[in-house]
């Protein structure tokens, strides 16, 4: 369930619904509004992650992974920008999970064990935070849908950075995924790997293809409201 602290957190979440009519540029309560996602999964490639997202659009990603040539976990650290729908889509989520008498964490039986995941949220006037393998909660869906969108968007964009440098063959086929990904709406927020893509799509020793689909993804990341 939400577990609530410093006050009560009805008034957290109600102060979340207000912010999710707003729009942009964020006022001085939603600056101070911070959302954390982390989700451990033992067995993957990437075992445990922690996406931060402050109100004021920034955040950070910290990773541990397991090497594919060595067991020996290594750390990511890296800076974040979120845009400002994905701002919108966070705070109605607090807002859904709010109004909502669905549990955070999903009490049916016999669910696959996807990792254990843990939301919370924070602001001046109190926090929240519940920790789950699976949810029914709309507000908790849709938080865990788009941290998880966005650390997709990550790694695929590590991927591309290390190909293009070490394994520039098979670029085609983890662009190729990229772009799935992106069509089918699993992997979001493409302007953190902007850098990544605009370097592709200028590089002309690579395959056209490959070029076109990462100027495409580039052009999708700077349309993004």
């Amino acid at each position: 369930m939400i577990r609530s602290g410093g006050c009560l957190l009805a008034a957290v979440w109600c102060l979340a619904g207000a912010l999710a009519a707003q729009s942009t540029p964020p006022s001085p309560a939603e600056q101070q509004i911070s959302f954390k996602f982390d989700h451990s999964v033992p067995g993957v490639s990437v075992p445990r992650y922690t996406i931060q997202m402050r109100g004021d659009g920034t955040g950070s990603y910290h990773a541990e992974a397991i090497g594919a040539q060595s067991p020996d976990v290594q750390t990511f650290e890296r800076p974040l920008v979120f845009s400002s729908s994905a701002m919108k889509n966070a705070f109605e989520a607090v807002h859904f999970i709010r109004s909502s008498s669905e549990p955070c964490a999903s009490k049916a039986k016999n669910i696959a064990d996807t990792g254990t995941k843990t939301l919370a949220y924070r602001d001046a006037e109190g926090e929240g935070a519940c920790t789950f393998n699976f949810s029914e909660n709309k507000g908790a869906v849709q938080l865990t849908d788009l941290f998880q969108g966005i650390e997709l968007t990550l790694e695929e964009g590590r991927a591309l950075a290390f190909k293009h440098r070490f394994d520039r063959l098979g670029l085609d086929a983890e662009m190729e995924a990229l772009v799935t990904a992106v069509a089918d709406g699993r992997a979001l927020e493409l302007g953190n790997i902007a850098p990544t893509l605009r370097s592709i799509a200028g590089d002309t020793e690579l395959i056209q293809r490959v070029r076109l689909r990462a100027g495409k993804l580039l052009d999708q990341a700077q349309a993004a409201p």
